[in-house]
């Protein structure tokens, strides 16, 4: 069995500020590597044994992200990025978005996750976001085994209720970022 990993990467973003990790912190620190391997890969490892990954798929657009009033700067968010895109395992897919909605983002991702589910049968999805469920039940449908990936206070209790696995990276961002 094989698994991929999408993220929203506008709404990750968003739920770390509004964990209260520093701006500073996500731009200079957080990994989305270590998210995969550190995070990710334990659990789903340890609920379906020795699986392989087609890694992390980061998809997100030139908007600067974050919740209203604490966005990142643009600086914090070009260094995020360009840390990103030297780190293993991980693809960044920026889409262009004409409009000032994020929806574009949320269409994205929505449709990776149809095209991933065609060679992989485990989907994980980094989203506190409730607009994927229709999609979720979508590939539930077709067999697939639906792990949603976010923090325990912020994560919507109807994707954890869809997921065949919810893991919480709360206990990972305390570890990583406890300096």
């Amino acid at each position: 069995m094989r698994y991929s990993v999408i993220v929203d990467g506008p709404n990750l973003i968003s739920r770390l500020i509004d964990s209260g990790l520093d701006n500073d912190k996500i731009a200079n620190n957080f990994s989305l590597n270590n998210l995969l391997i550190e995070a990710i890969r334990v659990p789903i490892v340890q609920e379906f044994g020795g699986q392989s990954s087609t890694g992390l798929e980061y998809i997100y657009s030139d908007k600067v992200p974050g919740p209203s009033g604490k966005k990142l700067s643009k600086e914090q968010w070009e260094k995020f990025i360009e840390r990103s895109s030297r780190q293993n395992a991980i693809y960044l897919n920026k889409i262009n978005i004409r409009s000032s909605q994020e929806k574009g983002v949320d269409v994205a991702v929505a449709i990776r996750l149809v095209e991933v589910a065609e060679t992989c049968d485990i989907i994980c999805l980094v989203s506190s976001d409730n607009d994927y469920i229709p999609v979720l039940e979508y590939l539930k449908r077709k067999g697939k085994y639906i792990c949603t990936v976010g923090l325990s206070k912020s994560h919507p209790i109807e994707l954890v209720n869809l997921s065949y696995m919810f893991v919480d990276i709360t206990n990972y961002l305390s570890k990583s970022f406890s300096n």
